[in-house]
């Protein structure tokens, strides 16, 4: 009998609830199911404490917060587990107690809410329970701000609508590509980096400087992406001059990369089941 079935035996006769090996090909293995093994072989035997050596490192963020209930559950039973990680959100969500470690010295221990008191200066933290939400709210914050410099707008009440529906269209196009760029990911890290590209745009686009006040390389190509018929749309709506053709476009370029983001995170997403 090989290891991935001694564990699974092994697991099966220690525990009632099976959601360790859930969705796991004793084949053909992912790293996330190659980690879910190592867990479930580790719990063969019911062990009252386990060390784990950054059990999410490399895992795609599904597996990610996967592994994160299973630890969760593990604790709720009464296992005592040491976890080592260099993702301080993770030992932020899973974590009692919390050491810092540099060079091997330890260097700060207490738990979440002590180790970030002795963090200097105060700030506010808003949490938002999806990425569609934290761009809406980052929309609203950007309106805030433009009003309070001084920006007035003299739009309708079907212009206000329309220039409403282009932000939902925006956010909505933006939020599937980047679901499609973190499942097309490897690791968390360049997941997170995958979507640095589509927070550029808008820099390189007419919301700061007219396309022909460029220069002859970036006005080539701030004229043809889709943020600047986006802003522009917009600034038509809201000065109550609307530009048709800007409008047409970027509502052309919202759903077009809305459908590819869609169809590549559907397709990433069923490699990986």
């Amino acid at each position: 009998m090989n290891g991935s079935a001694i564990a699974a035996t092994g697991l099966r006769k220690a525990y009632k609830d099976k959601t360790v090996l859930d969705g796991i090909d004793l084949d053909v293995r992912t790293g996330g199911m190659r980690r879910k093994l190592d867990l479930a072989m580790t719990l063969v035997g019911e062990p009252q404490i386990i060390f784990l050596d950054e059990p999410t490192t490399g895992l795609d963020p599904r597996s990610r917060r996967t592994m994160w209930e299973i630890i969760r559950e593990l604790v709720a039973r009464g296992t005592t587990i040491f976890l080592t990680t260099q993702y301080l959100e993770e030992a932020d969500e899973l974590a009692d107690r919390i050491a810092v470690l540099d060079q091997g010295r330890l260097v700060a221990e207490g738990t979440a809410d002590q180790l970030k008191r002795q963090v200097p200066g105060s700030h506010v933290r808003l949490r938002f329970t999806s990425r569609d939400a934290l761009d809406v709210a980052a929309e609203v914050l950007q309106i805030g701000v433009a009003l309070l410099m001084g920006f007035r707008p003299s739009a309708s009440l079907p212009e206000w609508l329309g220039a409403i529906g282009i932000v939902v269209l925006t956010v909505l196009a933006m939020g599937w590509l980047t679901v499609a760029f973190g499942l097309a990911a490897k690791t968390p890290e360049s997941a997170g980096l995958a979507a640095v590209p589509l927070m550029l745009l808008p820099f390189l686009s007419s919301a700061f400087v007219p396309a022909d006040k460029m220069g002859a390389g970036a006005r080539q190509f701030a004229e043809y992406q889709p943020f600047i018929s986006i802003i522009e749309a917009l600034r038509g709506l809201l000065t109550g001059a609307p530009s048709t053709g800007s409008t047409v476009t970027a509502v052309a370029w919202c759903v077009g990369l809305t459908l590819v983001g869609y169809l590549w995170a559907r397709r990433s997403f069923t490699k990986r089941a």
